[in-house]
């Protein structure tokens, strides 16, 4: 974990030097500043000679003037004569690991071996076989000395750049990683970058986990709910087609069977007009029971069987004479026709 912090550190180090640079000469830094400095010149004097002198970064040449301010962030710059500067050309392959090739060849450009001197290299522009590059070398024992300097001072050192003979910086860091001269280590914020990265890449992870598993259990609850929704429905519907059914059925068996005004006409016909019905009764729409007083109650049995709209007739009991009115009480049963005949299943 230590080795993958580390070389993490190490690019993230190269690209803030690399940013660092090209924002330096960028166009938006000049207009920033020019911006800025037309809104100082609109401030009272007083407070705008506090604004600028607040937290602004001093300029400081080697050797060190007497006039550094400890309470200040510092830039170190060296003249051109103090580093060794030099502009060579290696292979394209070379200028992907510009640093690590670099270590093994430093002393091709420079009189020291690469644990005697520190520098700083980095690509001015790449053609199609090769690459210009732009290596600036510093011993480490003047950089060592310069560093002790700075701490003796109390300096809060924010990097060590190069001036150009013609008095232009060339917007690079010599000020190596880690180093004690400054207050807050990069090595140090790298790391505590990298885990705040980290830590925010999981912080995210877990949050776009939470929000997916919050969704899932939503369509989770609205597909139940709609599942109870069809078996609600179809129970509906089932009772609906019952419902549906059984009106079908009555109305089937209502038209199969002859209405009581028609049953009154058919037996009026076959009784004759000899016979005096005193009870019709009617049970269930099918059965029916006639019983009256006839002069030839024998012969009705035969008569009822003749009507359209009745069958299986029969005599419930026996027939008895009537001393009083010289006829015979009888009483027969039968049914309507096609009764039998409606489905048993709507």
């Amino acid at each position: 974990m230590k080795a993958v912090l580390k070389g993490y550190g190490a690019v993230l180090g190269r690209h803030r030097l690399h940013w660092r640079a090209r924002w330096r000469h960028s166009l938006a830094r000049r207009w920033l500043h020019a911006w800025c400095k037309e809104l100082l010149g609109m401030l009272p004097p007083a407070l705008a000679g506090r604004g600028t002198r607040r937290g602004a970064t001093q300029l400081l040449d080697w050797p060190l003037p007497e006039h550094a301010q400890d309470t200040r962030p510092a830039v170190l710059l060296l003249a051109e004569h103090q580093v060794m500067l030099q502009h060579i050309a290696l292979p394209l392959a070379a200028a992907r690991n510009l640093n690590e090739v670099l270590i093994y060849e430093i002393d091709k450009y420079t009189p020291y071996p690469p644990g005697q001197v520190h520098f700083v290299a980095r690509v001015l522009q790449r053609h199609a076989t090769h690459a210009d590059i732009e290596l600036v070398a510093i011993a480490r024992t003047a950089l060592d000395a310069m560093l002790q300097a700075c701490r003796a001072r109390d300096l809060q050192l924010l990097a060590i750049d190069v001036v150009t003979r013609d008095a232009q910086r060339l917007g690079i860091d010599l000020l190596p990683a880690g180093s004690e001269a400054r207050r807050s280590s990069p090595g140090q914020l790298n790391r505590w970058l990298g885990l705040g990265c980290l830590l925010s890449v999981v912080a995210l992870g877990a949050a776009y986990l939470d929000r997916r598993q919050a969704t899932v259990v939503a369509m989770q609850q609205a597909v139940n709910e709609q599942r109870q929704a069809v078996r609600t429905v179809q129970r509906l519907r089932q009772s609906l087609d019952s419902t549906v059914g059984a009106a079908h059925y009555l109305g089937r068996l209502k038209a199969q069977q002859p209405t009581l005004t028609a049953v009154l006409a058919d037996l009026s016909a076959c009784l004759g007009n000899d016979t005096w019905v005193e009870r019709l009764q009617l049970e269930d729409r099918v059965h029916v029971t006639v019983a009256g007083q006839s002069t030839h109650a024998s012969d009705l049995l035969n008569a009822v069987k003749g009507c359209n709209t009745l069958e299986d007739a029969r005599f419930q009991g026996v027939i008895l004479a009537d001393k009083a009115s010289g006829r015979d009480r009888f009483a027969i049963s039968a049914q309507l026709k096609e009764a039998d005949h409606a489905p048993t299943h709507p």
